[in-house]
């Protein structure tokens, strides 16, 4: 039985993996940075429902855009987010209709042929109002001083004024704002 045994894996090609697996071997898998993020990163749309699925799904589908968007739903400061794509490699965009509702758009206009400075501007223009912090975050002032630079007005209409002062003491909320619930500690 044994020479029967050696002469089969003698004569046909093994698969390593099939041959660990089969005798009990386990050899551990680790991420590496060095490894690619397949889509950005962006958690799979399967473990969500809903709205939430298919803002996973469309920022998975364009996770680059994502990248070069800001979030008004507040979650620069909650989170640390420095851009929308920040909101899909976490759980964070599950329960959020902004960070959702953005992504949706987001990849709507670029199926439709806009440019990124069209995407940009149609999110800021259509969210910005939702921002609620006072004043504008470090993070939200470098985002509009990098909007593609052959726009000759950077300012956005929707979007908090900008600030030449730095951040020194916490951001207060809008009077009246309460941030959405994805970033009010729950």
């Amino acid at each position: 039985m044994e020479t029967k045994k050696r002469f089969w894996m003698q004569s046909r090609p093994i698969n390593i993996g099939l041959a660990l697996l089969l005798s009990g071997f386990v050899v551990p898998v680790f991420a590496s940075e060095s490894m690619p993020k397949k889509n950005g990163g962006v958690l799979p749309a399967s473990k969500f429902v809903g709205r939430a699925a298919l803002g996973y799904r469309a920022a998975a589908q364009a996770p680059e855009l994502c990248a070069k968007l800001f979030c008004y739903c507040g979650c620069d400061i909650t989170d640390k987010h420095h851009s929308l794509l920040d909101c899909y490699v976490t759980d964070h965009s599950a329960d959020c209709q902004i960070c959702q509702d953005e992504a949706i758009l987001a990849v709507h206009m670029l199926k439709e042929g806009k440019s990124v400075a069209q995407i940009q501007k149609s999110i800021d223009n259509s969210f910005g109002g939702q921002y609620p912090w006072s004043k504008p975050t470090e993070t939200l002032l470098e985002y509009q001083k990098s909007l593609s630079s052959n726009k000759a007005d950077t300012s956005t209409a929707g979007a908090p004024e900008k600030s030449n002062e730095k951040e020194t003491s916490p951001n207060q909320l809008k009077p009246g704002a309460k941030p959405p619930k994805c970033c009010d500690g729950h």
